[in-house]
């Protein structure tokens, strides 16, 4: 199992990098746009839809590493409170809903992005499948680390 958890962290230190690198090129972008809109009073056509995909996949891929390292957001005030029999059946069906989830995500994304796939963007004329495919690529990440949490909890409370 360690060797499963260091091949996951493995690919999260490589994803990590691809989202620095992603969010580093989407900064770059968005000064470059305005500059030209502002200073030289032009504009790059391609700019704002390349953001806008970059942002998207920053978002579903840093989600996905989020989930390995417990960085999404939860609410658990009221869990805290509560016996340590009620709050490990609850993690397993927080878990287990988080489960579902993820595979629905995982299912509609292919699905949407095979609609989409002959679609191509306004401004850089890319297949919009780069851009749709955020989802279900995201959602594997957020499945692979959902394992990896409860291979490292062993079945225990958080």
């Amino acid at each position: 199992m360690q060797l499963i958890l260091k091949g996951i962290d493995r690919i999260n230190k490589a994803i990590t990098w691809g989202v620095i690198l992603m969010f580093g090129v989407m900064a770059i972008v968005i000064i470059a746009q305005v500059i030209y809109r502002f200073v030289l009073k032009a504009s790059l056509p391609w700019s704002e839809e390349l953001a806008r995909y970059l942002m998207v996949w920053v978002t579903f891929l840093g989600a996905g590493v989020a989930v390995r390292t417990k960085g999404l957001i939860a609410v658990e005030a009221i869990v805290n409170l509560l016996p340590s029999a009620v709050k490990k059946a609850i993690y397993y069906l927080v878990t287990l809903l988080s489960v579902g989830l993820i595979v629905i995500m995982i299912y509609f994304g292919f699905k949407m992005t095979g609609f989409v796939s002959n679609q191509l963007s306004a401004a850089m004329q890319i297949s919009m499948a780069w851009a749709y495919s955020a989802i279900p690529v995201g959602a594997i990440v957020m499945l692979m680390n959902t394992v990896a949490v409860i291979i490292e909890e062993k079945g225990g409370q958080p």
